[in-house]
């Protein structure tokens, strides 16, 4: 049965509880190098980027594109 109210700090006790008894954050490099792990390994390099749809186009100007700064561009002449 659901609560009435939902109380986000019980729920992040149990979830962490139930992580850590089931080892999901466990990861031994050594087991996937000998084969004894044979599940996928996935890798992330870069964090999502914002959701917030007043900042989505500067975040994907920034994080993804060559910025073409005009004091950088400058080169002072002699």
């Amino acid at each position: 049965m659901l609560d009435k109210k939902y109380k986000p700090l019980e729920k992040q006790e149990f979830w962490k509880q139930y992580w850590k008894e089931n080892k999901i954050y466990d990861f031994d490099r050594k087991k996937v190098i000998d084969g004894k792990d044979t599940r996928p390994v996935y890798s992330v390099d870069t964090p999502p980027p914002t959701v917030s749809r007043k900042y989505t186009y500067r975040t994907y100007f920034l994080i993804f594109t060559n910025r073409n700064d005009s004091k950088i561009q400058k080169v002072k002449r002699v």
